[in-house]
């Protein structure tokens, strides 16, 4: 169990890059190939590949055929359109909270806040 809160870290920071991307925008209509998408985001294909099979494992694409993909009801959820602002969400901890992370040790050590630390500002 240890194993999957430290794979989570990955898993989100993962679907912050692909929400980033608009990926799942671009999937709404139905799969794409990885060579697509990387085109389309001007992403680097081996790494995005990487990616999107990491996300295929947590269910939020789907790879319907050597290297395309399609989105899930999961992956839908980051689309930017969605009334449940998942989206947004996954925006906010990639840029404004998984940066700050790195600096929690210093924050328990010292009291500085790790958002201040990363950001130049508080939260």
């Amino acid at each position: 169990m240890m194993y999957f809160y430290f794979y989570s870290y990955l898993i989100s920071t993962s679907a912050y890059v692909v929400a980033k991307l608009a990926i799942p925008n671009l999937l709404k209509n139905g799969p794409k190939s990885c060579t697509d998408l990387a085109q389309l985001t001007g992403a680097d294909e081996a790494t995005l590949y990487q990616v999107m099979r990491a996300l295929a494992g947590f269910n939020v694409f789907d790879e319907v055929e050597d290297r395309v993909f399609a989105v899930t009801p999961l992956g839908e959820m980051l689309q930017s359109d969605q009334p449940d602002f998942l989206y947004y969400w996954s925006l906010h901890f990639g840029e404004d909270v998984f940066p700050a992370l790195p600096h929690l040790l210093n924050q328990v050590k010292t009291g500085e806040q790790a958002f201040t630390k990363a950001h130049g500002m508080p939260m």
